[in-house]
């Protein structure tokens, strides 16, 4: 099973997609949503969230790294340096309140406002 997606140009020029309903995302079916579909619920799932940015707002922080394990925001506390193979190596370092420990594990996350 794989994720279906279909394009179209508009007279304006803009592209719109489409997704399949039956979306499947690592096996499983995962439903489509829109942005306020997903902020209203409030139930934690898994969802194929469809939408068009029309403008980001760069004078506010538009994403920021949550921790892998609870999904928080974290703060970055410093760095790591080290050689490998004769290659240096960054490890950045940060720090989550939520999970009250340093971690390493962690992915940008996104600010959706309505």
């Amino acid at each position: 099973m794989k994720l279906m997606r279909t394009f179209k140009s508009t007279s304006r020029s803009k592209l719109i997609r489409q997704i399949s309903e039956d979306s499947v995302i690592s096996g499983c079916y995962t439903p489509t949503k829109n942005i306020y579909e997903m902020k209203a619920s409030i139930q934690v799932d898994k969802c194929l969230v469809t939408c068009t940015v029309y403008e980001i707002d760069m004078d506010w922080s538009w994403y920021y790294f949550g921790c892998d394990a609870c999904q928080k925001r974290v703060i970055k506390t410093g760095t790591k340096n080290k050689i490998v193979n004769g290659i240096e190596i960054t490890t950045h370092i940060w720090w989550c309140e939520a999970c009250n420990d340093y971690v390493l594990k962690v992915s940008p996350r996104y600010d959706l406002k309505k």
